[in-house]
């Protein structure tokens, strides 16, 4: 019974011997596994992803070519390592292809992962007020900004379809001077746009983490 059981264990053992010179074989000789990896951290929309080339033949000096699916490549082309812009929310897939290995070596890689990009959010949004009412909508604006030290604050202004004289900027060069001067919000931090014409004048006030998509204006004309 031991006989056996022995036996049984060694044949085991020689297929797997078996199966595992075939997976070497079907590789072929001085073939490179190969694999991609994010590195951390990535900042804002850009994420940097490497090749890794294991058992690699120190004679062959490789050559790598990346290609993206939904992405932009900024830097690093040709090399091991390279920067990806990507925009909006979707999946993401990048491909390196290692080139100078004999033709029978699987020589490509890819990783893939989903991109959830940060958006501004709408912090508040009024109609034509006094300033003295204003005041206190930029006062809540401004204590948003103080603890978000790396954000913007986009403020985007609509003027009235029903008057000859348009009060945008005017009205942009006030809210921006109150929240430098009186809030303490540096200059670089606020970004007023003209977001065209609505039926009433109406402000938006929002918040813009850093690498996070702008705000869009959304102007309504009555039919």
């Amino acid at each position: 019974m031991k006989l056996r059981i022995l036996f049984s264990v060694a044949l085991i053992l020689l297929a797997y011997s078996y199966q595992n010179t075939l997976a070497q074989e079907s590789r072929g000789p001085g073939c490179p596994i190969i694999n991609v990896s994010q590195v951390e951290p990535s900042t804002g929309q850009t994420r940097i992803y490497k090749a890794n080339v294991q058992n690699r033949d120190p004679l062959v000096t490789p050559k790598f070519n990346w290609t993206v699916w939904e992405g932009r490549i900024t830097s690093g082309q040709g090399t091991s390592e390279v920067s990806v812009e990507t925009e909006g929310n979707h999946s993401f897939t990048v491909t390196v292809e290692v080139m100078g290995y004999p033709a029978n070596c699987q020589n490509k890689a890819s990783y893939s992962t989903i991109v959830e990009r940060i958006m501004s959010r709408k912090l508040d949004e009024y109609r034509d007020l006094k300033f003295s009412e204003e005041r206190l909508r930029l006062d809540q604006f401004a204590v948003a900004l103080h603890n978000e030290p790396g954000s913007k604050g986009y403020i985007i202004i609509y003027d009235a379809t029903d008057t000859r004289k348009s009060l945008v900027r005017e009205r942009g060069e006030r809210v921006k001077k109150y929240l430098i001067k009186e809030r303490g919000i540096p200059q670089t931090r606020i970004v007023i746009v003209n977001g065209g014409h609505r039926d009433t004048r109406a402000v938006e006030l929002f918040i813009t983490p850093a690498g996070a998509l702008p705000p869009t204006a959304t102007p309504k004309l009555s039919k």
